[in-house]
């Protein structure tokens, strides 16, 4: 074989092994970004209603009248009523110029 032959396909050989081994080390690519959500669903108006309570335990505005919330909700104007009774508030005092 022709001698200038091999020294260009062993030049061609090392630059193959040199990029293969450059190849190798290389970093991974980057994890790919997260993805942005969506925009929520707009909010469902709900009324209010005495003796009512709103529930949004699952996600989303339910509207229940149990027995349960009806004591709880008792209970609840009992203390804030025993927490505010001796509560009062005077006007403030006029600046005089």
């Amino acid at each position: 074989m022709n001698p200038r032959f091999l020294r260009i396909l062993a030049a061609m050989g090392a630059v193959l092994a040199v990029a293969f081994i450059v190849w190798k080390r290389l970093p991974p690519p980057p994890a790919p970004l997260p993805t942005v959500p969506s925009a929520p669903a707009p909010a469902r108006e709900v009324a209010i209603e005495d003796g009512k309570t709103i529930d949004f335990s699952h996600g989303a505005a339910e509207i229940r009248a149990t027995p349960a919330d009806q004591t709880a909700i008792n209970a609840a104007l009992r203390e804030m009523q025993e927490a505010t009774k001796n509560i009062s508030f005077e006007p403030p005092a006029k600046a005089t110029p």
